[in-house]
């Protein structure tokens, strides 16, 4: 759903339909309750545990899936400004409360590991799954300042996973990956590094 949401607010600011847009309303605010519901269940404010993310493992509780809905939860808020519509209260205290419910993740984490480095899973070490993590970095571009953290993960990747042939993914979907490649080139590009 948040995937959905993401991509609902980049058709429209291609194509400027304010009247299709206006038709998806009702079926966007549902979309971000249910992972509000989501939320509420898993027990600890991220997306619950899945196999949403197939090429990072089995199923797990991934930030990949957190990632992805709280950019939705923020697009929806876009939507509702470029439609002129007061924010719904309750979406403005839901954003806010998945970016601290994360914060407060990554900040355990820190303590555990002694790193500031984003891992898949809340519970799993640093590995090449982390490449699931760089999502918050580009496409999704949650932060108008990348945290430390993220920036440190996706050179820390790069040092450790890649080699001159690309980034090598011996997880599910293994070998070298073409796809995590590019994107991890992306995130280099949008944090001003031409290391990539």
């Amino acid at each position: 759903n948040g995937a959905v949401l993401w991509t609902v607010l980049r058709h429209y600011r291609m194509t400027g339909s304010h009247l299709w847009l206006k038709g998806w309303q009702k079926d966007l605010t549902r979309a971000a309750q249910w992972i509000q519901r989501m939320r509420q269940k898993s027990g600890n404010g991220l997306m619950p545990s899945s196999l949403s993310a197939e090429h990072l493992g089995t199923v797990d509780q991934y930030f990949w899936d957190s990632f992805w809905c709280l950019a939705g939860l923020q697009s929806l808020l876009q939507i509702n400004q470029d439609l002129r519509r007061e924010d719904e209260q309750w979406l403005v205290e839901e954003v806010k409360e998945f970016e601290n419910v994360l914060q407060e993740t990554f900040d355990k984490i820190q303590q555990r590991t002694g790193t500031s480095l984003i891992p898949a899973t809340p519970t799993r070490g640093f590995d090449e799954s982390a490449i699931g993590s760089i999502c918050g970095v580009y496409p999704l571009q949650l932060f108008a300042e990348i945290p430390r953290s993220f920036s440190e993960t996706v050179c820390e990747i790069k040092k450790r996973y890649t080699d001159q042939r690309g980034f090598l993914h011996p997880f599910i979907h293994s070998g070298y990956n073409p796809y995590l490649t590019l994107q991890l080139a992306h995130c280099f590009l949008y944090m001003g590094n031409d290391q990539s």
